[in-house]
């Protein structure tokens, strides 16, 4: 036998919404993931394809009423995606960074090589000074030339004991080799063994940039002048002030760029998971957020993407309340209790409604919840004013039909592909049976009209 019971519903309508909606997120991040991808030039097929082939493995779970399924696969994505765009980005930063040391190293290395040829009286080629200008923003390709020129500099540097000083035979060998072409090893070789490590201070200034490019290429050139002029400041004081500064501006430049980027990616989800909804509010919203996505200042992107997730919850909540009305009432029409065409709107109303079966005329099923219905109390009730005298007989006989009939309920919803769970039941005869005032009797009355493909579904 059956007591009062509070149970759980979670309709088929619901986790379809659930699922479309993750979709949507999914479609968003992947197109996310290919714009990052694209501005680093790293989109590739491969990358291409994984990103459509895990949305076209969404859309077939759906197809297939796999939700479970697809919504762990969906919320694995979109981890994966945001985690996916910073491993991209970091890999291209790791490359930049790597450019800008070897920028640095042949800036320093026309240095060295320059005030080399001072100490030893020999004059400094104007190609050394240019390499010293140009290195931090000349075009990858034209790396090579230019350590061709420190390298053909270096060849002029006299060794000691011959009328000029300043490195050795080797040295000198090793020049004529940089100046035949065999640059980039060569040149690095001699810069490890005769230029200092640079600062702490002139690494970080590197990574900043190499993630400046990663963030916005057209950024990180404007700063260009600035690096150009710290390239070329002969004074180891003055240049260590002049990269502190830069320091400073792309670190708060960079952070800045991170957030906008964040941002960004979080108005793009918001903005898809609104497509989920047909009302008016949702394409408003949606409207608001393209104009911000738009003038890219992200100055309202959060407040944007809380007002988003509030009014989809706001939302989500209503039509899962209508969805689990309209199942509850649907089944049990079709186990024989009257439904009237007013009934879902009482509930809505009093958060109650009170359904009997045509002949019971003393007894009723009492279905009650909140507005949103995120729990449900289902219970056997009694009349108030009986046809006849209610006893502990008549209850308990009512309360084993109900039991029946109750499981008949759980068993047609949970067929349906939504989910049913009692999360507490009392036992038969441990409280009494609730006694209320039932409407008068409704024999042969027709259904709403809107239960109708609800009660076709479940029967």
């Amino acid at each position: 036998m059956s007591g009062p019971k509070v149970v759980r519903i979670v309709t088929v309508e619901e986790v379809q919404a659930i699922c479309r909606r993750l979709m949507l997120q999914v479609d968003s991040g992947g197109e996310e993931l290919r714009r990052a991808a694209k501005r680093l030039e790293l989109l590739d097929g491969g990358l291409d394809a994984s990103i459509e082939r895990r949305s076209a493995q969404l859309r077939e779970m759906y197809a297939a009423g796999r939700w479970m399924e697809l919504q762990k696969l969906a919320m694995d994505t979109l981890a994966f995606y945001p985690a996916e765009r910073e491993r991209l980005r970091a890999a291209a930063a790791a490359a930049a960074e790597a450019a800008r040391s070897r920028r640095r190293r042949l800036a320093d290395s026309a240095r060295t090589v320059a005030e080399a040829l001072r100490s030893a009286g020999q004059p400094v080629p104007p190609d050394l000074n240019e390499v010293v200008r140009s290195s931090a923003t000349a075009p990858d390709g034209a790396l090579a030339e230019l350590e061709r020129r420190v390298g053909a500099a270096l060849s002029a540097v006299p060794a000691p004991g011959d009328s000029r000083a300043g490195v050795s035979a080797e040295a000198r060998q090793l020049a004529e080799r940089l100046a035949g072409g065999e640059t980039t090893i060569t040149l690095a070789q001699w810069a490890a063994a005769r230029i200092p490590a640079p600062t702490a201070a002139e690494q970080r200034l590197d990574r900043l940039v190499a993630e400046l490019e990663t963030l916005d290429a057209d950024e990180a050139r404007g700063f260009a002048a600035r690096l150009a002029v710290a390239a070329e400041e002969g004074s180891t004081s003055r240049r260590a002030l002049l990269t502190d500064s830069l320091v400073l501006d792309l670190s708060a430049r960079v952070t800045a760029l991170r957030r906008a980027e964040a941002a960004r990616a979080s108005l793009q989800e918001a903005r898809a998971s609104l497509l989920a909804s047909q009302s008016e509010a949702a394409a408003t919203l949606r409207a608001r957020i393209e104009r911000e996505l738009d003038a890219g200042s992200m100055r309202s992107a959060e407040a944007l993407v809380v007002e988003a997730k509030s009014l989809l919850e706001t939302e989500e909540k209503a039509a899962a309340a209508a969805a689990r009305r309209r199942a509850v009432l649907g089944a049990l029409s079709t186990l024989g209790y009257e439904v009237r065409e007013t009934m879902e709107q009482t509930w809505l109303r009093d958060g109650r409604v009170v359904l009997r079966k045509p002949g019971t005329t003393d007894y009723g099923v009492e279905v009650g919840a909140p507005a949103d219905l995120n729990r449900l109390q289902v219970r056997l009730v009694g009349s108030d004013r009986p046809g006849q005298p209610r006893t502990a007989k008549r209850d308990a006989d009512q309360e084993a039909t109900w039991c029946g009939d109750f499981d008949k309920l759980k068993e047609m919803l949970a067929a349906g592909g939504g989910e049913f769970l009692v999360e507490r039941a009392v036992e038969a005869g441990a409280q009494a049976v609730k006694t209320v005032s039932l409407p008068a009797a409704q024999a042969n009355q027709l259904m709403d009209a809107k239960l109708q493909p609800q009660v076709r579904r479940l029967t």
